[in-house]
């Protein structure tokens, strides 16, 4: 059933474009080989794809808004990840680099 996403050179198996483990974790081709007396055998086979840990895609604050005058320690927000793996759990933290001017002002618990 998916033979056209699969090319053959020589004796080499290559996929035709990158698998995602999300969308489909597994491929079934039906091979033939052939001897030079013309003699054949074929075998069904199933490619699996295995499921890497990918990268988070977005990091959002529920809140980016904060009232003049409130107390040492307020909370301002929530973060949340998005990722397409399911399962992962996250950890945040402060870090230097472009936008980190008022990082000092900040904790994250």
């Amino acid at each position: 059933t998916d033979n056209n996403v699969f090319t053959i050179s020589s004796n080499q198996l290559k996929i035709n474009a990158s698998p995602d483990f999300e969308t489909k974790n597994s491929y079934n081709i039906r091979v033939k080989t052939t001897d030079q007396g013309g003699l054949s055998y074929e075998k069904q086979l199933t490619i699996n794809v295995n499921d890497l840990n990918e990268t988070p895609t977005n990091l959002i604050l529920s809140n980016t808004s904060v009232n003049e005058n409130v107390a040492s320690l307020t909370v301002i927000g929530d973060f949340s990840t998005t990722d397409i793996d399911t399962g992962n759990t996250f950890s945040y933290s402060l870090v230097n680099g472009a936008g980190d001017t008022d990082n000092n002002v900040f904790t994250i618990s």
